[in-house]
């Protein structure tokens, strides 16, 4: 109970940090970095679970009739998605299921006082990654970011995965040696016996969060159920968006 509810303090934090990051990397760099995360999975004879591309920017919604026109237009441009619009919520979801990945597209509006606060969320998320299906990705991406965004919106990567290690302290040096990997300095990191969640920052990734005192770029969460178990882990960069 005490490690589930570190690692929720732990994705809140991420999620907070998720909201207030700003709009300035490329398609190009998102393709490269979760490219990254998954040569080292592969060279540290990790396997990939689950993947996700997610990108966001803030919007311009002044009215509910604002807000329905959006959600015309993104209908328009993406006719084979299933729309689901919650009102109430201030909510569009918008969902497409291809045979490898599934697409998601989200228009979320939130009233502040005198004013609105909007974001146009973009994911595309499967199971399975190597280099063939990284390329096929690198040809859908930029042309979804162009017709959604009008600028150059946040985007996150992030890899889900497992570690088959059956021998104690493993998570210790498993930690250790990503950290090693990704030639990352540690900043924080909640630890237990089971458990470690270590945000970090790493010359390696083209992005980075500003904390209080540093920077940081990536983020990595492992979790190891009983003795002789898989480690599992996630790996997102410039943070988690993957939850346990």
């Amino acid at each position: 109970m005490k490690s589930k509810m570190i690692f929720l303090i732990f994705v809140f934090s991420a999620c907070f940090m998720l909201v207030n990051y700003g709009n300035k990397t490329s398609a190009e760099s998102f393709i490269t970095d979760i490219n990254k995360i998954a040569e080292m999975v592969k060279g540290q004879k990790g396997s990939i679970d689950e993947w996700s591309l997610y990108a966001r920017e803030s919007i311009d919604i002044h009215s509910m009739t604002g807000w329905e026109k959006e959600i015309k237009t993104l209908k328009k441009q993406f006719p084979l998605m299933e729309w689901f619009i919650d009102q109430k919520s201030g909510i569009a979801t918008g969902i497409v299921e291809h045979k490898d990945y599934v697409e998601t597209i989200k228009l979320m509006s939130t009233p502040r006082k005198n004013s609105t606060i909007s974001y146009l969320l973009y994911e595309i998320k499967g199971h399975s990654w190597n280099s063939s299906f990284a390329k096929k990705i690198d040809q859908i991406l930029p042309e979804k970011l162009d017709v959604l965004y009008r600028e150059k919106p946040t985007i996150f990567s992030c890899i889900k995965g497992e570690f088959n290690d059956k021998i104690e302290n493993v998570l210790l040096k498993e930690k250790e040696q990503l950290l090693h990997e990704f030639q990352a300095k540690e900043i924080e990191a909640l630890k237990e016996k089971d458990f470690y969640s270590v945000s970090a920052f790493s010359p390696l990734f083209t992005e980075s969060i500003p904390t209080k005192n540093k920077k940081m770029n990536l983020q990595i969460g492992l979790r190891k159920n009983g003795l002789g178990a898989k480690t599992t882990f996630v790996i997102g960069t410039p943070i988690i968006t993957i939850e346990y």
